[in-house]
């Protein structure tokens, strides 16, 4: 298992938009803005063409490790509902492109009913793991270790 932290969107129409997708069982992620940004269909034509073969716009929405998130992963967005929270959810189908909006057209499934509020500032959370769910770019991985308390007592223990 692994335990994937997601920053949230800068904008807070779209923190609402992925918070409330996680409560209807879909993760989201931005860098999705060009209509042909599927990330299978642009790893396949780097695959047989190489990098060069994407547009600047579908370079910029390559977010590789997408692809890696899978089943019985965790996800954890940061300052998701708001600032200083954290949402976590337990992944349940591998990343598909659904190109709906203007951008966070990455998506994958979740459990609607794993999903969990937390402070990421309350005392009981370890300190190892307040350092850790802190802003440190668009995405980064988790040990759990780290997340262990959360993970064991409930993250809505914390909220």
């Amino acid at each position: 298992m692994a335990i994937h932290a997601i920053k949230a969107p800068d904008e807070p129409v779209w923190v609402d938009k992925v918070f409330n997708s996680l409560l209807e069982g879909e993760g989201r992620f931005g860098w999705s803005y060009e209509e042909t940004a599927d990330l299978d269909k642009l790893k396949d034509r780097i695959d047989r063409a190489g990098w060069e073969s994407l547009s600047k716009g579908e370079q910029d929405c390559y977010q590789e490790f997408l692809l890696k998130i899978e089943p019985g992963d965790q996800v954890v967005y940061i300052n998701v509902p708001k600032h200083g929270k954290c949402t976590l959810a337990t992944v349940t189908k591998e990343y598909y492109w659904h190109y709906k909006d203007t951008d966070f057209n990455h998506r994958f499934g979740v459990d609607p009913l794993s999903v969990r509020m937390f402070d990421r500032k309350h005392p009981a959370v370890h300190s190892d793991l307040k350092r850790r769910l802190v802003l440190m770019g668009r995405h980064w991985t988790i040990q759990p270790k780290h997340f262990k308390f959360v993970l064991v007592h409930g993250p809505s223990c914390l909220f």
